[in-house]
């Protein structure tokens, strides 16, 4: 019964809208998920996405709207109808981190988008795979000392990943090179297939 509750205020059913709240909802409601198909966020969505549909009665959408750190899926949701029947599986990338990493940001997070729950939290990790020479923190750090070109994939620039990532270089003292990829599921793919090293 949380879940409803919290499932309705999300979608904008007020006591102002109990009225219309019996026909709610009348088409599909789009979740928008601003990275790829196949990481974190696009999983969790999919979860979400199904039981707010049981417990809607109607059909929830996840659709993929990458690019821009995040800002292409924000964007959007920033111009559609205030309705419900639009919401994002938002992270820190688009909210707090692209307005000061930006110049063309197309919608104001703080006064375009309305903030209704925390969902879940995430923890970070460097990943490595099992054919790399990294086999653990030790053998990262010797050669980032022996001053090898280390590359680290993440979900896009601005993300949770490529700040770590950054942080860690400066408080290693280490020159990781970033490669952004268009969500955490591309990144986890490029480490598989030898493309970045972690």
């Amino acid at each position: 019964m949380r879940f409803l509750a919290a499932a309705l205020a999300a979608l904008g059913l007020t006591a102002g809208s109990v009225a219309s709240a019996d026909d709610f909802p009348s088409r599909p409601v789009s979740l928008i998920v601003p990275y790829a198909p196949g990481g974190s966020q696009d999983t969790i969505a999919r979860l979400l996405a199904d039981e707010l549909g049981r417990q809607l009665g109607g059909t929830v959408v996840v659709e993929n709207k990458t690019g821009g750190g995040t800002t292409v899926g924000h964007g959007f949701v920033a111009r559609s109808k205030p309705d419900g029947y639009t919401l994002i599986l938002s992270t820190p990338a688009g909210i707090s981190v692209a307005p000061y990493l930006r110049s063309d940001m197309t919608y104001d997070p703080f006064t375009d988008l309305v903030p209704v729950a925390l969902l879940n939290e995430t923890a970070l990790a460097f990943a490595v795979a099992e054919q790399s020479e990294i086999a653990n923190f030790p053998a990262l750090m010797a050669k980032i000392k022996a001053g090898d070109r280390i590359t680290f994939g993440s979900a896009g620039i601005g993300s949770s990943g490529h700040l770590v990532g950054e942080l860690f270089n400066v408080e290693a003292g280490a020159s990781m090179v970033h490669v952004p990829y268009g969500g955490s599921g591309p990144a986890f793919k490029a480490v598989l297939d030898g493309e970045v090293n972690l």
